[in-house]
């Protein structure tokens, strides 16, 4: 086997495959696998309908488990993992709902196309549960393992804006809309309001 495979045109899915958007590794051969390195891209700071992501983990006294951080992200990337809320309207979300593989990442179009098909919804959870027993839900943004690092789509808005330095540097600040039912979730803080510090120069216009 070669140590590297370019892939110079779309391949058509089989089976599973086409319900993932984006894959880690791909298995060729019974005990060969290879990596998959997506293209360079471009992705926008800013974006259009940012969607709140939340992680983390907490667990609140005869609630259960909740989320403890949050954060915006683009809706046409694959950038959450698939969660999927109750059909009774309880807003207990199922996180890596039917997923295909651990650390599978889907876009918000996909997470909620098989949210609505299997008759629930996606929604901003106040209660954490697992689909089945292997999956860890005490997620963690800052984790060291990638089991634990991982954000889930919610159905909530999330506003971008910027905070200005006196030189005119900027950095980037996430406000997820805040849940009111869950107890002290924060965003995340390389990207809050008070925790963002990586500043980016800004061309402004001169008079």
């Amino acid at each position: 086997y070669l140590n590297t495979v370019l892939i110079e045109e779309n391949l058509p899915c089989d089976g599973v495959e086409c319900r993932i958007d984006t894959l880690i590794t791909a298995q060729v051969a019974p005990g060969v696998f290879y990596e998959y390195v997506r293209q360079p891209c471009v992705h926008k700071t800013f974006y259009n309908n940012p969607t709140k992501v939340v992680t983390g983990f907490g667990w609140i006294l005869d609630v259960g488990r909740q989320y403890s951080h949050a954060m915006c992200v683009d809706p046409m990337t694959a950038s959450a993992a698939r969660s999927c809320c109750d059909a009774e309207g309880n807003n207990v979300a199922t996180h890596n709902y039917k997923f295909e593989f651990h650390g599978e990442r889907v876009t918000a179009a996909t997470n909620e196309q098989q949210c609505v098909a299997d008759g629930l919804s996606v929604c901003d959870p106040t209660t954490i549960v697992a689909e089945k027993p292997m999956v860890i839900t005490d997620q963690s943004y800052n984790f060291g393992y990638p089991s634990t690092n991982t954000f889930f789509w919610t159905d909530a808005a999330c506003t971008q804006y910027v905070k200005v330095r006196n030189d005119g540097m900027v950095a980037i600040v996430h406000e997820p809309v805040e849940n009111s039912n869950v107890d002290g979730a924060k965003p995340v803080p390389f990207v809050s309001e008070e925790g963002s510090v990586t500043y980016i120069s800004m061309p402004w216009l001169q008079d």
